[in-house]
């Protein structure tokens, strides 16, 4: 591995309609240590390299097996959305020639 996250991850569930909302805070990109296999805890948040990116916003995730109930479509709808993973996020700022921003 070239790089890990870290974050306060959050999860709540809703069982009818089933949907999944998960609110990841603090996300921060740390370099990996050259050898991550050094035991229990190897790769916590204490033990990894230096932080090289932080996000400066938290992310939810929305997961539903269905449609979204409308009135949760117009509490997300003013929030911004993204397609881009956290590894697409690391692999960019850990080396922008390689993984330009588009």
């Amino acid at each position: 591995p070239r790089f890990a996250v870290t974050c306060v991850r959050r999860t709540y569930t809703i069982h009818s309609p089933r949907i999944r909302l998960t609110l990841h805070e603090r996300i921060r990109f740390h370099v990996a240590p050259p050898t991550p296999y050094l035991g229990p805890g190897a790769l916590t948040a204490g033990r990894l390299g230096e932080v090289f990116h932080v996000l400066p916003h938290a992310v939810l995730e929305v997961k539903s097996a269905h449609e979204l109930p409308s009135r949760l479509r117009e509490l997300l709808r003013p929030m911004a959305r993204t397609t881009v993973s956290e590894f697409v996020v690391g692999s960019r700022h850990l080396d922008p020639a390689r993984f330009p921003s588009r």
